[in-house]
């Protein structure tokens, strides 16, 4: 079997555990919640490939930027130490969109709702993917959005996105959203 085929049964692993109902945890829902949208993020890094231009040389890591307040701070500690293709995982926090350096994977989060169209304008085009839980963010450019259905975390993508940004999503990944805008 192929590390792929290993990564792809992890992240199934990973989906069968957000498909449990948020509220069915004993731990505090919030802190779960957390954890699997942190999850998320890792897997998502494994499931997309960028340019090899997005990187400084073959050992560069994969950089993961939070924007804004964040709540996954605590569940980002769990894929702070991990790798993604030989790449070890940097997580940066950024207060405002001025102070967001190098990344490959920005999380927008919902305290910079009244400024993701700014946000996502700001990343057109570049190699970094868009992730978020705010409501519509794929339906306004955002490449990958979280979203609570019936009490459990699943994700949309906009594949025009990513594509135009020179990202290339996963066939395997795309089967597992719950929508797809071509």
């Amino acid at each position: 079997m192929t590390n792929r085929y290993f990564a792809a049964l992890i992240f199934i692993e990973i989906l069968v555990s957000a498909a449990t109902p948020l509220f069915a945890r004993a731990e505090e829902p919030l802190l779960h919640e957390y954890r699997i949208k942190a999850a998320f993020l890792y897997n998502f890094a494994k499931f997309v490939q960028w340019p090899e231009s997005a990187f400084i040389d073959p050992e560069s890591p994969v950089f993961i930027c939070i924007l804004g307040k964040n709540p996954l701070t605590g569940a980002l500690q769990s894929i702070a130490a991990k790798t993604v293709r030989g790449r070890r995982i940097v997580i940066s926090h950024s207060k405002n969109i001025r102070s967001v350096k190098r990344c490959h994977i920005l999380f927008v989060a919902e305290s910079e709702k009244s400024r993701a169209k700014r946000t996502i304008s700001k990343f057109k085009g570049s190699p970094v993917l868009t992730v978020s839980d705010m409501d519509d963010f794929v339906k306004a450019g955002g490449m990958i959005g979280m979203v609570r259905v019936e009490n459990k975390i699943r994700f949309q993508i906009n594949l025009v996105s990513a594509h135009n940004s020179g990202l290339t999503i996963s066939s395997q990944l795309l089967k597992l959203a719950q929508s797809v805008i071509k």
